[in-house]
């Protein structure tokens, strides 16, 4: 298990905006040599119009966390993005943005199976359950990028506020399937984020 506060994070300067990456994996993989397996970052897009790096070998997940995007893939499709809306391509397109916006992203080789989502509860508890721990002969990461300020308790104890991300694998969880989560303020959402490696 790994907390990850948003504070210790590192921000760089990219074309269009900035970039932060909040996790790749293996940690002592390079996103400049495309060694990586997978990638979770941030990003602000500062310009209305922008072209997308390839990134020939990957496939991508954007999901706008602020503001509306829209995305064009050349030959491929259109999506027009409100918060919290995803789409997936490929990072070999040819992709073109409009729209100033925050937005989060995942990139993964082709032996990693990804999916992304918001979860929201009005409540200041939930077990939230994690159907993934049962398949034991994939090696599956997890990560809860926090929207709100909450406390996980139990086999894992952490207190995350807006931004802060705790990432495990399922091995870390062995013996259950949920995960017990507190808040004061009876709102609780975050980013469900799983990766999983195809044997």
């Amino acid at each position: 298990m790994k907390l990850i506060r948003k504070d210790e994070l590192h921000t760089i300067i990219w074309s269009g905006g900035t970039s932060t990456e909040i996790l790749i994996y293996p940690e002592c993989s390079s996103y400049a040599e495309k060694q990586f397996k997978w990638r979770v970052s941030t990003a602000t897009i500062e310009k209305e119009k922008t072209v997308f790096t390839k990134l020939p070998g990957y496939s991508r997940r954007t999901m706008v966390l602020k503001g509306n995007l829209r995305l064009a893939h050349q030959g491929h499709h259109t999506s027009n993005l409100p918060p919290f809306a995803q789409d997936a391509y490929e990072g070999e397109w040819y992709t073109t943005s409009e729209g100033m916006v925050t937005n989060l992203n995942l990139m993964t080789a082709p032996s990693i199976s990804s999916l992304m989502k918001v979860e929201a509860f009005d409540v200041r508890y939930v077990s939230y359950s994690l159907p993934c721990l049962k398949e034991q002969n994939h090696e599956t990461h997890l990560l809860l990028i926090a929207l709100t300020s909450f406390e996980v308790r139990g086999t894992l104890n952490a207190s995350l506020n807006n931004g802060d991300t705790l990432y495990f694998k399922n091995t870390d969880l062995t013996d259950i399937e949920e995960l017990k989560l507190y808040t004061e303020t009876n709102f609780i959402r975050f980013v469900y984020i799983e990766f999983i490696e195809e044997q």
